[in-house]
């Protein structure tokens, strides 16, 4: 799935990034990459760098389609998360659930 998505939505692909409709597939899409088994990582990592370069260049368009149901928040949250969980996972050699289990603990506030 992922990877006919790659093909339609590829660097020339067919989700327009001037489009409510074509962002909203970019994001879907990249929240997928976020996920997989080990044997489908590189499809996966393939699929979220093509993806996050193209919301990062639909969020300089400054387009009103951006502004519908709050994307342009949901694009810039989306790729801050990603950014948030590779420096946890780096700065705490590599241990994500106990990262995880931090973040999700009231009381470490």
């Amino acid at each position: 799935v992922v990877k006919e998505l790659m093909e339609k939505g590829g660097e020339g692909g067919s989700y327009p990034i001037e489009s409510y409709e074509g962002i909203s597939a970019l994001l879907d899409l990249y929240r997928c990459s976020q996920t997989g088994f080990p044997f489908e990582s590189h499809i996966m990592h393939e699929a979220a760098n093509s993806a996050e370069s193209r919301l990062q260049r639909a969020l300089l368009l400054e387009g009103p389609h951006l502004e519908t149901n709050n994307l342009r928040k949901e694009v810039q949250l989306s790729i801050h998360a990603k950014s948030d969980v590779q420096l946890s996972m780096h700065t705490n050699g590599g241990n994500r659930l106990g990262q995880v289990l931090v973040d999700l603990d009231p009381y470490s506030i």
